[in-house]
């Protein structure tokens, strides 16, 4: 519906989903504002197109009833606000709550800004005109809500845009009550309510009835605005991008097609004599990246957008679109042969969604037992997921002097500032190395100095590596080599000897992506309450695999018995058992134990 009707802004209210943050509908992004705990209830939400997303200033969800967003098209700034108003069955107190932070919330944007209120107010404000605020076009029926909207209206300058357009008596109501097909109350509570002065941007206010096909006893309500070019904001970074669908290679047909269609590009260049370090990488990685692609297809990651459920298909939106024309039919009819219809539709498409979904949760639990058997990982990272839920993402940090910053590109901003100054530490002196015994050390290693790397030893590397991990900058992932068999293997004994030989290693290997993720403890504001992981390429980790090994090797002898942690054999428990043992020694002969413990911040 969003993007079939072209909106730009969506408000929503009664979401009745927990937390805040961002939020996603299909392909259509935007935020959220709900209770954090108890019974989900009440709920608004903001959604935006990509245009409009690309304009944001700011973002802020005051209550599980009231939202807003800040958006700057070319020098005007506009204000696009969602409120959901407590009904008339609520007590007292939630009500002036209610609209005592509305109020205050208006009150707060200043003169220089267009305010748009939107939303479900639970409000009748009648047909009565009231000069600057309330139309001649309204319907009957006023309630106490209704007052405090004409109220506020009338103090903060905004006009009721419902009540300024002639329309159907049909087109008025944005709400009725049916029983058996048939309309026992009705009444116009779901307003645009525009600065007065902008109310000349605001062309058309209509209700569309048969766009809600049935789901809501609410009628979409549509604005239609005026305003300035955009002011397009820059989007270098956050932007959707590409990833292989490596999961397809699990397939033996896949993999044995991949494996031909890297085997024929691998028969060209191995014939060809060898070139510079960067050319044969980009030879290479080219291959590899374009046969997955071939034989894998892509997905599209990040950019706030998403395809929709696993459970939606064709067969759903055909039953889901009859339904809606049943529903579109009814609305014009009203006889009994047109609602029985309707309600006929209403069922398969009832159906056809229970159905697909379990389905869909059938395919999910053989993916789940499948994963159980053959990668732990991914299976507790879905059960993971589930126990959790899906919240919204908050993308909000402090900057040094503690202000809040929650603008994508800003956020962004400030944690490259963060990591960048933490991992390139300037120091007033020059860094001392110690030379000593560094020939006799050097000298261990013997022959692994200057030995060509063996396909033994590039087997060895990739076999160490996990599969399930994100790939580097350069888009190669762990699977496009695992997959490649004796081909990959083969290539890489050339392409890492190319490097070895020449004392160089590709700008790709040096490049890494660095993602913040939260360390469990701290305020989750503050960006040092979070640690960067390094996106690096899989193909440099196998090189600086086959290095480490050779080192491993040659320096083993040499390493003091009371080394650990980082050695085959020796882990940090067995570092507690000596601790232990010892602890228990001295005890025993009443002596006293002094242990020191030292811990390098962001080692």
């Amino acid at each position: 519906m969003f993007g079939r009707r072209g909106m730009s802004v969506l408000a929503l209210s009664e979401t009745k989903m927990k937390g805040k943050g961002e939020c996603v509908f299909g392909s259509v992004s935007g935020r959220m504002s709900g209770v954090e705990s108890g019974r989900a209830r009440e709920g608004v939400a903001l959604l935006v197109s990509c245009e409009v997303r690309r304009c944001v200033v700011e973002w802020k969800e005051v209550s599980p009833r009231l939202i807003w967003v800040k958006v700057k098209f070319r020098k005007e700034l506009w204000v696009f606000v969602s409120a959901y108003g407590p009904g008339s069955e609520r007590n007292e107190e939630e009500r002036v709550t209610f609209w005592n932070d509305l109020d205050e919330c208006l009150q707060g944007f200043g003169a220089n800004v267009n305010v748009v209120l939107m939303g479900d107010l639970n409000a009748r404000v009648g047909d009565e005109k009231i000069e600057g605020v309330v139309g001649v076009h309204g319907v009957p029926g006023k309630n106490d809500n209704g007052q405090r909207l004409i109220g506020m209206c009338t103090e903060r300058e905004m006009v009721i845009g419902n009540t300024w357009f002639r329309k159907k008596e049909i087109h008025k109501y944005t709400w009725v009550r049916q029983s058996g097909g048939r309309v026992i109350d009705k009444a116009l509570m779901d307003y645009v309510v525009v600065s007065k002065v902008a109310c000349s941007r605001l062309l058309d206010v209509s209700v569309r009835r048969g766009e809600c096909g049935g789901m809501s006893d609410h009628y979409l309500v549509e604005g239609r605005l005026r305003v300035g070019m955009p002011w397009v904001r820059s989007r270098k970074s956050g932007e959707a991008r590409k990833v292989l669908r490596v999961s397809v290679l699990k397939n033996r047909e896949k993999m044995c097609e991949y494996q031909r269609e890297l085997g024929g590009k691998w028969n060209m260049v191995k014939e060809q004599m060898v070139v510079g370090v960067e050319e044969e990488w980009q030879q290479f990685k080219s291959a590899v990246v374009g046969s997955a692609e071939e034989v894998c297809g892509v997905r599209r990651v990040g950019g706030g957008l998403r395809k929709g459920s696993e459970w939606w298909c064709e067969e759903v939106r055909l039953a889901v679109a009859e339904k809606r024309c049943a529903y579109e039919v009814w609305l014009q009819r009203k006889d009994r042969e047109s609602y029985e219809c309707y309600k006929e539709k209403k069922r398969d498409a009832k159906r056809a969604v229970h159905e697909a979904r379990a389905a869909a949760d059938e395919r999910w639990g053989r993916q789940l037992t499948d994963n159980f058997r053959e990668n732990k990982k991914m299976f507790w990272k879905e059960v993971k997921r589930v126990r959790k839920g899906v919240s919204g993402r908050e993308e909000k940090v402090k900057t040094e002097d503690g202000r809040m910053l929650n603008e994508g590109n800003a956020v962004r901003k400030r944690r490259a500032e963060y990591f960048e100054r933490l991992l390139n530490v300037e120091e007033d002196r020059d860094a001392v190395i110690g030379m000593d015994g560094r020939e006799s050390r050097l000298n261990v290693l013997g022959e692994l100095n200057e030995a060509l790397i063996t396909g033994e030893e590039v087997e060895q590397a990739v076999g160490k590596l996990k599969v399930g991990k994100a790939a580097g900058v350069d888009g190669c992932a762990v699977e496009c080599l695992k997959c490649g068999g004796a081909i990959v293997i083969e290539w890489l004994v050339r392409l890492l000897n190319v490097g070895f030989a020449n004392r160089q290693v590709q700008l790709d290997w040096m490049s890494a992506c660095v993602v913040p993720l939260y360390k469990g403890k701290g305020d989750k504001y503050e960006c040092g309450s979070f640690r960067g992981i390094n996106l690096l390429s899989v193909v440099g980790k196998v090189y600086g695999r086959v290095l480490i090994n050779r080192v491993v090797e040659g320096t083993e002898c040499m390493i003091g018995e009371e080394q650990c942690g980082f050695r085959r054999g020796r882990g940090c428990v067995d570092q507690v058992f000596v601790v232990r043992q010892v602890c228990e020694k001295f005890l025993a002969k009443g002596r006293e134990v002094f242990w020191a413990f030292m811990d390098l911040e962001k080692a």
